[in-house]
């Protein structure tokens, strides 16, 4: 049985799902988290019922607009029957910043917005797969290797075809960095974990690899890894030869987790 992974918010009223749907929390939303945001959404949910529109949600809460833009921009507010884009103008309209952190607010009238509303294009799936990691840090639709593939050769290994390939084959894979670590006990050695549409590729970065191409290493989100396939004791890497940045577009560059000393650690 397979899950859908939703947006933050998305609710009856918001989105529905077919099927087991995995809700991503509000905290993860930038700008929100537990104490501050997240649980003033919830409470106000659970005492006042489901949010009917835009106007409902901003009359509701005290949210602040950035605020508000974050959750519209990764989907939170997507079943209201407007597209994003949309969503922003009409926040535009509606967003007032005066007595928002009143005690006790005078509830406004519902304004009509129709006739100051314009039509906007739909954001395009790469659109929304980049605000996803600028708001959420992760996102519920494709995976951005997804719209990097058509450009990377045919012969391009990937995560679900390494265990049908031989022990020392030579082989190119492609993916986003999400884990680098380089633990004291290591001897130098960098460790790797490269994230594709299918799944996960360990690799490993000798000590000379890592200083000779350090910046790239270091810094680039997504990467082209060249080496050879080994396998120990049921487990799989591919120890790198090379390492080519592979260019994802601007404003795109979704964090890793990093862990070691000096300069590997943190979460960049």
């Amino acid at each position: 049985m397979s899950s859908e992974v939703t947006t933050p918010l998305s609710t009856s009223n918001f989105q529905l799902s077919t099927g087991p749907a995995v809700r991503i929390g509000l905290r993860y939303v930038r700008g929100l988290s537990e104490k501050r945001g997240a649980k003033e959404i919830e409470d106000e949910r659970a005492g006042g019922g489901e949010f009917r529109s835009l106007f409902d949600f901003l009359e509701r809460t005290r949210m602040k607009r950035e605020q508000v833009e974050n959750l519209v921009a990764c989907g939170a507010f997507d079943g209201f029957g407007l597209e994003r884009r949309e969503l922003l103008w009409q926040l535009g309209l509606l967003y007032r910043s005066e007595g928002r952190n009143a005690g006790q607010r005078q509830l406004a009238l519902a304004l009509h917005t129709e006739q100051d509303m314009v039509t906007l294009p739909p954001m395009s799936d790469w659109d929304r797969m980049r605000a996803d990691y600028l708001v959420l840090g992760l996102t519920p639709g494709r995976h951005p290797m997804s719209f990097l593939r058509p450009r990377l050769n045919e012969g391009m290994a990937t995560s679900r075809m390494l265990e049908s390939l031989a022990d020392g084959a030579q082989i190119e894979v492609a993916g986003l960095v999400v884990c680098r670590q380089q633990p004291g006990t290591a001897k130098g050695f960098v460790f790797l974990v490269l994230e594709d549409e299918w799944g996960l590729v360990n690799v490993i970065v000798r000590p000379d690899l890592y200083e000779e191409q350090r910046p790239i290493v270091r810094g680039e989100p997504f990467l082209i890894v060249k080496g050879e396939l080994q396998r120990r004791d049921g487990i799989t890497n591919l120890m790198a030869q090379s390492f080519t940045p592979l260019r994802a577009g601007e404003g795109l560059a979704p964090a890793s987790h990093n862990f070691g000393h000096g300069e590997h650690g943190g979460r960049h």
